[in-house]
């Protein structure tokens, strides 16, 4: 029989137990019956799960816009109050404002304003609105170029007026301080390069060579030179102005460094043309020597000036030195001119004229005058007779003074030269006569003389009363070869009026002809003496000089051997030489 077949003679308890088993199978059939169909539905329900998820977040992305837009819109008014503030600051950000202090004043203020709202775009919330801060950020940065290009623009320039100062001094503080801007460098090479601009400019013109071999630099450009080292001094007192007033806040030591770049350029320049000022004249040294004491009038004002002010000395302080040194050697070397113009002279010059090398010498003695000031600065630090040379023409004697007076010292040296040359004159007249050698040398005494006696001479001024004394020397070395022939007349007469036991010790035939060789001596020196020229003033002091030894000593011999021994009374040989005069 099949499974629904029951045993009806069963028991009860049978029974119960195949019902209770029957129950249990049809219980099981129906719960795999519904595992299966539930397990059909979760697979159902998780394929809807499946696509229903993505249109749920669909759905919330929707819901989260829509409360976007809602908050948008709630702001939408705020937002076109800050576009329209944006808006007017960006047009007042107008680079034709920046032309004076008022504009500038208003350009900055349109840039703080800029911050300001982007300040509180960030605090209520309003940083999402990237339109907005994109105009703001490139407003502000083109605001910061502008300033930053007008002060440079403005650094550039070769004048800057109190009000432009101050212009610069508003951009620097704002671009400095609230933008952070470390600017002081490029303004720095801008305000070199405009003072370096400025001082080669403004430059001396370099002299010509003079075509006169005789030339001699008497500062013809020396007031060119020394205007030219003012006005250097005056850019570089007017940068520093213009820093100390633009840079005013900062510490003294950062002041310091941005002046002393601007300096560096400035020095360099005025260097520069120092070096070709002593390049000049190391061409023509004999000329032009003397242009020394104008560099160095004009570097020592200079260096000075720098030390002051605490700047470094730089290549200044190397030129300076040699320029220095060349000025000393103008002393030493003028005595080497000296010694080469009378190599070259020639000795057959006639003795009734000035000697051109001697008279060149004092006239270019004369010349050097001209730096007096400048040489006793210079000659104080040297030591007496240092300039002389080794060698020295007979004669010569050195000054043996230790003072170190800088008055003293120049005066020895002019007072050098001057007898330097009369002693070499003198050497090379060695196939003359004495007589004459001492009338040439008188002829150049009084050139010398005519010099001194000019109204207001510094030559005469300079060597001072003890110069003087060594030129009265000096004449009277010349005087003495002059007259040489009279004084050995005199001495002769002397010796013929020498008595010895009360008689005259030369014997009557000695006498006799001494008479005769006295008056002959006598006619011709006063021939002699009448036919040279001489001058006016030494002629007179000869004719003074010569009576006042000879007739005394003519009148001795004239009383001891009487007329027989004379052939002049002491009247006729004084009136003798009273006519030399005439």
């Amino acid at each position: 029989m099949g499974a629904d077949y029951v045993d009806f003679n069963a028991d009860v308890d049978d029974m119960e137990i195949a019902i209770l088993e029957e129950n249990l199978r049809t219980m099981n059939d129906v719960c795999q019956n519904l595992s299966s169909h539930l397990t059909t539905l979760g697979r159902t329900n998780r394929s809807i799960v499946a696509g229903v998820s993505p249109l749920m977040k669909d759905i919330n992305h929707l819901r989260a816009r829509e409360h976007n837009l809602k908050l948008i819109e709630g702001k939408v008014g705020v937002v076109k109050d800050y576009a329209s503030r944006v808006r007017k600051c960006l047009e007042a950000l107008d680079v034709k404002k920046l032309n004076n202090i008022n504009g500038i004043k208003q350009y900055i203020d349109a840039l703080e304003k800029l911050d300001s709202i982007n300040d509180e775009l960030n605090s209520e919330g309003l940083g999402e609105f990237e339109g907005l801060r994109e105009s703001i950020g490139e407003g502000i940065l083109d605001g910061e170029l502008a300033l930053k290009a007008t002060l440079l623009d403005k650094a550039k320039l070769a004048k800057l007026d109190v009000s432009t100062i101050n212009e610069m001094r508003t951009i620097y503080v704002y671009l400095s301080d609230v933008r952070q801007m470390a600017l002081e460098d490029l303004i720095t090479r801008e305000r070199q390069t405009v003072s370096k601009r400025e001082v080669v400019s403004m430059k001396p013109i370099k002299p010509t060579f003079a075509k006169d071999q005789t030339y001699i630099y008497t500062g013809e450009y020396g007031q060119d030179i020394i205007i030219y080292g003012k006005k250097v001094e005056a850019v570089i007192a007017k940068e520093e102005e213009i820093v100390n007033e633009l840079f005013k806040g900062l510490e003294a030591s950062m002041i310091s460094r941005i002046m002393s770049k601007i300096v560096r350029h400035i020095n360099d320049v005025f260097v520069f043309e120092i070096r070709a000022y002593v390049e000049f004249i190391e061409t023509r040294k004999k000329m032009y020597a003397t242009m020394y004491y104008d560099l160095s009038s004009v570097c020592a004002s200079m260096h000075n000036w720098l030390e002051q002010h605490g700047y470094s000395l730089g290549p200044l302080k190397d030129i300076t030195e040699r320029i220095v040194r060349e000025s000393k050697n103008v002393f030493s070397d003028f005595f080497n001119y000296v010694k080469e113009e009378y190599k070259s002279t020639p000795n057959n010059g006639k003795s009734d004229s000035m000697n051109g090398t001697f008279m060149n010498v004092i006239t270019r003695l004369s010349k050097l005058t001209t730096f007096s000031e400048q040489q006793l600065q210079c000659i104080g630090t040297m030591t007496i007779n240092s300039w002389l040379p080794n060698e020295l023409p007979t004669g010569f004697i050195q000054e043996k003074g230790t003072s170190s007076d800088p008055h003293f010292l120049l005066a020895t040296f002019y007072t050098d030269v001057i007898e330097f040359s009369f002693f070499s004159l003198m050497s090379i007249y060695h196939n003359k006569s004495e007589e004459d050698v001492g009338v040439s040398l008188l002829f150049n005494m009084d050139g010398l003389q005519a010099l001194l006696d000019a109204n207001g001479s510094p030559l005469r001024a300079i060597i001072g009363s003890r110069g003087r004394e060594r030129l009265k020397r000096l004449e009277k070395k010349a005087m003495d070869k002059a007259v040489s022939g009279w004084s050995t007349l005199t001495a002769r007469l002397m010796q013929a009026a020498t008595k010895q036991n009360n008689v005259l010790s030369m014997p009557p035939k000695e006498l006799t002809k001494f008479k005769d060789d006295f008056a002959t001596t006598f006619d011709t020196l006063c021939l002699q003496f009448q036919r040279r020229e001489i001058p006016k003033y030494f002629k007179t002091k000869m004719v003074s000089d010569i009576s006042a030894t000879l007739i005394p000593s003519y009148r001795v011999f004239a009383l001891a051997a009487g007329p027989k021994y004379t052939k002049l009374t002491v009247e006729e040989l004084s009136a003798r030489l009273a006519t030399l005069n005439r």
